[in-house]
């Protein structure tokens, strides 16, 4: 029997299995889908043991000028959002907690899909 799919590890989104590859259903993300010569439970390990992209900041800490996601706890809450790292009061205000972030990809290209 094979393993159930986690979570997107990147939105927490459900993850939706193909002929080759998983996906996610909500940010798309997905697994490298090159490889046909695989099996189903190569497939589902591929995506459950991705890391997240989420780096927290008791590891380090992001370039000053980084574009960045962060990710902050306000009441138990969780809020993602997109700045430039540069100012120590981005990292705590009104009683919000930094814990993690990531950097920002690169925009797609135009006409890519």
């Amino acid at each position: 029997m094979s393993e159930e799919l986690k979570p997107c590890p990147f939105c927490g989104g459900e993850a939706i299995r193909g002929t080759f590859n998983v996906w996610c259903g909500s940010c798309r993300a997905e697994t490298d889908k090159d490889d046909t010569d695989v099996t189903d439970q190569d497939v589902i390990t591929a995506w459950n043991t991705r890391p997240s992209p989420w780096i927290s900041v008791e590891d380090e800490l992001p370039e000053e000028t980084e574009g960045i996601w962060l990710c902050k706890t306000k009441n138990g809450a969780i809020e993602v959002l997109a700045r430039n790292y540069g100012y120590a009061s981005e990292w705590d205000f009104d009683c919000q907690c930094v814990t993690h972030f990531m950097p920002i990809p690169p925009l797609p290209e135009k006409g890519s899909e």
